[in-house]
């Protein structure tokens, strides 16, 4: 993405520990949230914002590569930025306008995206391992039928059109095969009495 400002990690906490909220159009170097000693310090000074009215602004940025797993980023808007290869296990973006944002081979194990807006966005090979897509907003979204763990999402009232609905039905129904043919491989393996 050309054209971005270049920010690195300790910059870009020590602006939103002072209040700043624009972020659109950055960056972000080798974001290894994970380790900083902030950590925490960042997480509950966001959990005692109103988020809801002033939210994180990222569109258009790319925060590629990041490692923030616990990241607390509900109504962020993130339209079409990058989080390729990013590590966001456990992160919270409830509420998040991530619409267009490319997430292939991103880590969201765990994430909550209740009511997430993920119109186009792109999940290709993306790890959505015990996500909760809960009234999240599906329409259009790329490459849902190559994500990875679809079956162990939670995708209670999640906006979809017919064509994801059956994306994530047969993630289901392959699952259930997988597992139901071990049971069947296990059982027929027991040694018959008649054997002995």
């Amino acid at each position: 993405m050309n054209g971005l400002t270049s920010m690195n990690g300790d910059e870009f906490v020590r602006k939103v520990l002072e209040g700043e909220r624009d972020f659109r159009g950055i960056a972000l170097d080798a974001f290894l949230f994970d380790i900083f000693p902030e950590q925490k310090e960042i997480i509950n000074y966001l959990k005692n914002q109103d988020l809801k009215a002033s939210p994180l602004l990222i569109s258009g940025s790319d925060f590629s590569f990041m490692v923030a797993e616990e990241f607390y980023a509900p109504y962020t808007l993130a339209e079409n930025t990058y989080f390729d290869h990013a590590r966001l296990k456990g992160s919270n973006w409830s509420y998040a306008n991530l619409k267009g944002a490319n997430f292939e081979v991103a880590s969201l194990e765990g994430a909550d995206l209740f009511e997430a807006d993920l119109r186009g966005a792109n999940l290709y090979t993306s790890n959505l391992l015990d996500a909760s897509l809960k009234y999240a907003n599906l329409v259009g979204v790329k490459n849902l039928e190559r994500a990875m763990r679809l079956e162990t999402v939670s995708f209670d009232n999640t906006v979809v059109t017919k064509k994801e609905r059956a994306i994530i039905k047969r993630a289901f129904i392959s699952a259930a095969n997988k597992y139901f043919f071990k049971v069947t491989e296990k059982v027929s393996k027991k040694p018959s009495l008649a054997a002995q």
